[in-house]
C-alpha cells in the first residue's frame, strides 16, 4: 500500500467513525419547549459514580442551542459563564432517597462548531436499580424543573 494513501484512509475511517459515535441512541430524550434534553449512561467500571452525558440542543436541531440573535455579547459570554461552572449547581438525581448533586461536570465547549452542547454528569448513587430521574432546574429553559427518567 502506498504511504501516500494511508493518511487518507486514516482520515476516512476517523471521520466516518466519529459520525456514527454522534448519532447513538440515548438512553432518554425528552422535549420542554424550545430545548430537547438527552441523556446517555457511560458505562465505569473503575468509579462509584453514575456518570452520563447529557446532550442539550433546541428542538430544531439546525439552530445553535446558543445563538440567539436576541444575545448581546456580554449576555452571550454569561451565558457561557453558566454552563461553564455554576449550572451544575441547577442538575440532580432524583432516587427514591432524594436529591443527588452533580459531583462531577464537564462543559464540552464546541465553539460553535455543531448545535448541540453536550456536558458530562456524576452523582453518587449506590443503588443503580431503583428508579431514577436527572432533573434540571435551570431559569435557562424557562420551564421549570425539567425531569428525565432514566
Amino acid at each position: 500500500m502506498s504511504s501516500r494513501l494511508l493518511p487518507v484512509l486514516l482520515f476516512i475511517h476517523l471521520f466516518t467513525g466519529c459520525k456514527g459515535k454522534d448519532e447513538k441512541n440515548f438512553l432518554a430524550e425528552r422535549v420542554v419547549g424550545d430545548y430537547k434534553f438527552k441523556i446517555n449512561r457511560i458505562p465505569s467500571e473503575e468509579s462509584d459514580l453514575q456518570q452520563y452525558v447529557l446532550k442539550i440542543s433546541r428542538a430544531d436541531e439546525q439552530i445553535d442551542l446558543l445563538n440567539n440573535k436576541d444575545l448581546t455579547d456580554k449576555e452571550l459570554q454569561q451565558l457561557l459563564y453558566y454552563f461553564s461552572y455554576t449550572f451544575q449547581k441547577d442538575i440532580y438525581l432524583e432516587t427514591e432517597n432524594g436529591l443527588n448533586p452533580c459531583v462531577l461536570y464537564h462543559f464540552e465547549r464546541s465553539y460553535d462548531l455543531k448545535g448541540s452542547r453536550n456536558f458530562i454528569l456524576g452523582f453518587t448513587e449506590p443503588n443503580d436499580n431503583e428508579p431514577k430521574k436527572i432533573v434540571i432546574d435551570s431559569p435557562v429553559f424557562n420551564s421549570g424543573p425539567v425531569k428525565i427518567r432514566i
